[in-house]
């Protein structure tokens, strides 16, 4: 059985996912409005990656997060870029980033709402290769 997002993070992760997606909740421009908008359960339909994310990312990530951009690491060009090596590790950083409103950076379009929901969504659903 694969181990999803939230299930990898074992009793002793939670605390420190928690902690930083609280850290994170402030919006990196004081003129953006920020939600706190993490699903708590996966929606239905679930989001899932060919069809609801790599779309998004591809528009919004990769001119910076890819092997030419500006900021390679991480590489956000593929799915296993996306869930590189520990998967938890960096589908939580996207998590994070896209739930603080730190990603896309100011100076870019920010997500539509169902852009980050999406996304959240779909790593909340276990980040699944679907």
């Amino acid at each position: 059985m694969s181990r999803t997002f939230w299930s990898s993070l074992g009793r002793r992760g939670w605390p420190l996912a928690l902690g930083a997606l609280a850290a994170g909740c402030m919006p990196h421009d004081a003129g953006v409005n920020c939600p706190d908008d993490v699903p708590t359960t996966c929606p239905s339909p679930a989001p899932t990656y060919s069809a609801d994310v790599a779309p998004v990312i591809q528009q919004h990530c990769t001119l910076c997060h890819s092997p030419d951009g500006e900021n390679q690491t991480p590489t956000l060009v593929t799915y296993g870029d996306v869930t590189a090596g520990a998967m938890a590790k960096t589908a939580h950083d996207v998590l994070v980033q896209i739930h603080a409103c730190n990603m896309p950076p100011a100076d870019q379009p920010p997500l539509t709402s169902d852009e980050r929901q999406a996304i959240l969504g779909w790593i909340v659903c276990g980040a699944k290769n679907d």
